[in-house]
């Protein structure tokens, strides 16, 4: 489970399906959230606060969370 701010957020392609990328940073590093075939979340902007648990994969952008569980915290 992590808590950060939204720092990015960009469409791409994760392992080969359209996906929406969002960065989150909890101050000690960032952690990519990955979820596969949508286009946009509401809420989920640059300077929002979450909390993302999942399970994390390595790949060549590093650690990543494949549609995590979230939360928006106020």
């Amino acid at each position: 489970m992590v808590t950060g701010k939204v720092v990015d957020a960009q469409p791409a392609i994760w392992r080969g399906c359209a996906a929406r990328v969002y960065d989150i940073d909890d101050g000690t590093g960032r952690l990519s959230i990955v979820f596969g075939g949508a286009r946009s979340f509401p809420g989920m902007v640059e300077g929002t606060q979450v909390t993302v648990e999942g399970t994390a994969l390595a790949d060549e952008r590093g650690i990543a969370l494949w549609n995590p569980f979230y939360r928006f915290e106020l």
